[in-house]
């Protein structure tokens, strides 16, 4: 791991920190400014919740040459082999926190899509103004996902081929503005500290930055493939964005039941560099690519017990540097059972017959 990435690991533990605790000061002020006709607010009850947790980080490269039959956009996308976690989690007051573990007799599938070592520091802070997605995610062990018609003799059903040796270290942070925030509520959708009880929205403004890097032993476009990649044998990328986003979320509310959604689409200013196998040629490129952000949540909410199932989904789109495109995209699904204990921290009475007691 270089400087600059322990450095930006460091940065981002320390905004992690100060922005939970910036929030915990303006929380009470936050929570005075709603509307209750349309939000409850749970911030004083301990929530207990069991939680499944699916992650992705992929990639995808594609030749935009036209190879000798005339055909072009030839592409390898390659994902790592990511686990199912299962585990639980609270709520009080402005913490949350989530713990989830990879048991072995769920993902016990090294033996199709290969191994994947990873690290990941992630948290989406939802805010009543403001929310943030921060992001540091370490993996090693990726495979082909799209095999069928690359690899000669590849049938479904076969193993995926696997690279032990592929790595991606990727990290980045955003922040949106909520404009409607006396009435719509991102914390009743995804984190449930509230509960949306009348249908709103409200536009959402921010920006942010990413940089992916990945490397390899040898070459990621290999002449055993059935299709053309071009000449250019890249080992290396780095993959830089700083860009702006804006959209629009609503929260759709039946009685209990509620469905959110948000569709932000912006621009942002890219600077790639690629390093071909064997040589010390480098390609650079900087220029403009479009970003999207998507989340979704759906489930039930009432004042005791909740359940649902959120996703969320940041992508870049196709850059292109001496006709190799290359494009990246983040996502999760959760899922959550919870309930609301309302005297968790409540203080207790003393018992009646101490009442009267006399020394």
């Amino acid at each position: 791991m270089n400087r600059t990435i322990k450095y930006s690991v460091f940065i981002l533990i320390i905004s992690m920190f100060f922005m939970s605790y910036g929030y915990s000061q303006d929380l009470d002020e936050e929570y005075k400014d709603i509307d209750t006709n349309y939000i409850v607010n749970y911030e004083d009850v301990f929530t207990a919740r069991f939680v499944i947790i699916s992650k992705k980080n992929e990639f995808t490269l594609t030749n935009n040459e036209a190879d000798s039959t005339g055909k072009s956009g030839n592409s390898l996308l390659f994902k790592p082999n990511d686990p199912l976690n299962i585990g639980f989690g609270f709520t009080y007051k402005w913490l949350g926190i989530n713990m989830a573990f990879n048991l072995p007799f769920i993902n016990n599938d090294d033996h199709i899509y290969g191994k994947t070592k990873r690290f990941d520091l992630s948290t989406h802070i939802y805010g009543r103004k403001l929310i943030f997605d921060l992001s540091f995610q370490w993996s090693k062990g990726y495979y082909l996902a799209n095999p069928s018609g690359i690899i000669p003799g590849w049938n479904n059903g076969d193993p995926y081929p696997s690279r032990g040796d592929l790595g991606v270290t990727s990290f980045g942070a955003a922040g949106y503005y909520v404009f409607n925030y006396k009435k719509f509520s991102y914390q009743a959708a995804f984190t449930f500290s509230e509960r949306q009880k009348k249908s709103a929205g409200s536009f959402v403004l921010g920006g942010g930055f990413s940089w992916y890097f990945i490397r390899a032993d040898s070459s990621l476009t290999s002449v055993k493939y059935q299709i053309d990649m071009g000449d250019m044998k890249i080992h290396k990328a780095n993959l830089g964005n700083y860009y702006s986003v804006g959209g629009y979320a609503h929260n759709f509310v039946v009685k209990y039941f509620f469905l959110s959604l948000t569709l932000g689409l912006g621009l942002g200013v890219k600077s790639d560099k690629l390093f071909i196998e064997g040589t010390n040629e480098k390609f650079r490129q900087a220029g403009l690519n479009v970003v999207s952000v998507f989340r979704a949540s759906v489930g039930y909410n009432n004042d005791v017990f909740y359940a649902g199932l959120s996703m969320f989904n940041n992508s870049f789109s196709l850059t292109e540097v001496n006709n190799i495109g290359t494009s990246y995209g983040f996502s999760s699904v959760n899922i959550y059972v919870g309930y609301r204990f309302y005297n968790a921290f409540k203080k207790k009475e003393p018992l009646p017959w101490l009442w009267d007691l006399k020394i």
